[in-house]
């Protein structure tokens, strides 16, 4: 094992991952959704079709899911923003791995210096 080698390896994953995680600037928690629902008046056009088309935002605030509706125009951008959010959180555990990956390479060097440095002395 090439302590250095690996060592550099994974500090370029990490820059990577965090120039990635710096570019994403908008985000909001939650999904988009979008779905059907038929409004129950007897003569409403509803009734033959597939019902009113409802676009929301589901999220979970303080133990319970709430969703918000979302205007048409703004679809698109609410589409952008969660996906942001799913890759923050994606990138983020993979720079916590790393970091994780990191440390324990860092010990274990830490350790092979101990053990080297001890057979130089006898009294320690």
């Amino acid at each position: 094992m090439d302590f250095v080698k690996d060592l550099q390896k994974l500090e370029k994953t990490r820059k990577s991952l965090i120039t990635q995680l710096r570019k994403k600037r908008l985000m909001v928690r939650g999904s988009y959704l979008q779905y059907y629902r038929k409004c129950g008046k007897l003569n409403c056009k509803c009734v033959k079709g597939k019902g009113h088309l409802f676009r929301r935002i589901a999220f979970s605030d303080k133990g319970h899911t709430r969703t918000i509706k979302i205007p048409k125009q703004d679809v698109a951008w609410i589409k952008k923003v969660t996906n942001n959010y799913r890759l923050f959180t994606q990138l983020l555990q993979q720079l916590a791995q790393v970091n994780s990956q990191i440390k324990t390479l860092l010990i274990e060097a830490r350790d092979e210096m101990l053990t080297a440095t001890k057979i130089l002395k006898d009294y320690l």
